[in-house]
């Protein structure tokens, strides 16, 4: 998937219109719409800011991030970047020498999520 088809994917999970996020981010409903056609780049500064009003990070939105793994309400920005670092801490994955498959490695790391908001909850009530 692509950054704009991204963005259009959280937007509308977030129930904002074109012209919500554009004013929320000092932009214009045209250039919102032009990034989601990826028919222009998006600036770092721009794509920060879109990312924060979405509630997620620019890794996020340009796909270079896994998912949240059922983060729970609690969890933080911080929160959900180390559990990205403790993610790609694991790579590669491999089983009897030969490297597992795309569907087997997300399985793997929704159990390793898992357990991480297990420990972390527990880190935090101390």
């Amino acid at each position: 998937m692509r950054t704009g088809d991204i963005i259009k994917s959280f937007r509308k999970e977030k129930r904002l219109t074109q012209k919500e996020l554009a004013d929320k981010v000092n932009l214009t409903s045209q250039v919102i719409s032009n990034i989601e056609r990826n028919y222009t780049s998006v600036s770092a500064e721009d794509l920060a800011n879109i990312a924060k009003v979405l509630g997620v990070t620019p890794n996020q939105l340009l796909g270079s991030e896994p998912k949240e793994y059922n983060a729970p309400d609690w969890a933080t920005q911080d929160d959900l970047i180390k559990l990205e670092d403790m993610l790609k801490s694991n790579v590669p994955m491999a089983y009897n020498g030969v490297e597992l498959n795309e569907e087997d490695k997300e399985r793997i790391n929704t159990v390793l999520a898992q357990v991480f908001w297990e420990r972390l909850k527990e880190q935090k009530e101390k």
